[in-house]
């Protein structure tokens, strides 16, 4: 019993400092997490659907209308009816958002880079392989 106690306590910890350190990185290019989770999508799948996209993100049909305005505002991502159903909206980065993304990006993976550097590659997998069975 105690050992799940120490191990939620580790999870809890060790997320929390990534979080607050990723979101102070996206702060610095004026994104929060959410965002910065849309444009990453979309730069990695392509152009995609709005709903395809909410599901990878994790994030509800309001939260998602919000987040998708707040980046079109910013000039980084864009609607684009679909050709063949004219119902179905696909999100594009723009020229501005890729840029943007890119920059965002660069500063992110050497974040990551650093933060991780404590494990070898097999720690890496294997530690993956444990948290993924969480979910």
């Amino acid at each position: 019993m105690k050992r799940n106690y120490i191990l939620l306590e580790s999870i809890i910890k060790s997320s929390k400092n990534l979080k607050d350190h990723l979101t102070t990185i996206f702060r610095e290019f004026d994104l929060g997490m959410t965002e910065f989770g849309l444009l990453e999508a979309i730069h990695t799948l392509g152009p995609q659907p709005i709903q395809i996209l909410a599901k990878r993100i994790l994030i509800t049909s309001g939260s998602m209308t919000y987040t998708v305005n707040q980046l079109i505002n910013k000039g980084y991502i864009e609607r684009k009816v679909f050709q063949l159903d004219n119902r179905v909206f696909f999100l594009h980065l723009t020229e501005k958002g890729k840029e943007h993304f890119e920059k965002i990006l660069l500063k992110h993976d050497n974040f990551l880079n650093n933060f991780f550097s404590e494990f070898t590659e097999e720690e890496k997998v294997l530690i993956s392989r444990l948290l993924r069975k969480l979910f």
